[in-house]
């Protein structure tokens, strides 16, 4: 946020709703039946086909979704900072944090970060 208030950035912000359930799983992951979904039935599990929150390799797949799709828009990461974002040509950030995502740029870019964010709003659920 010091970034945005010395630079007079403009900023959108986003938030990916339920991040994690954007994202298929890998392998093969079984749970069992949640409590009051089904009383009685305790010999029935469920394949997983979409992480789930606590599922301890949620965070590290909606990364990877999420990283691919910025790739895909044109945006490069920032050598050592693996959730800060960069155009190679345009002055515009992207910093996202699990599920948040900010979208900063100058002014004379505002065009540009609108449809960035557009692009985003149109692949996840934000």
């Amino acid at each position: 946020m010091a970034l945005v208030a010395v630079f007079n950035l403009k900023v959108i912000y986003l938030d990916a709703v339920n991040a994690f359930i954007n994202t298929d799983v890998n392998k093969e992951v079984y749970i069992t039946i949640p409590e009051g979904y089904r009383e009685g039935r305790k010999d029935i599990v469920l394949k997983l086909r979409k992480a789930l929150y606590r599922l301890y390799k949620s965070l590290k797949l909606w990364f990877i979704r999420i990283l691919a799709t910025l790739r895909r828009l044109g945006l490069i990461p920032v050598p050592n900072k693996l959730c800060l974002f960069v155009y190679p040509t345009r002055p515009i950030i992207i910093f996202f944090y699990i599920n948040d995502i900010l979208l900063m740029a100058i002014k004379p870019h505002l065009t540009d970060l609108e449809e960035l964010a557009i692009n985003l709003i149109s692949t996840y659920k934000i």
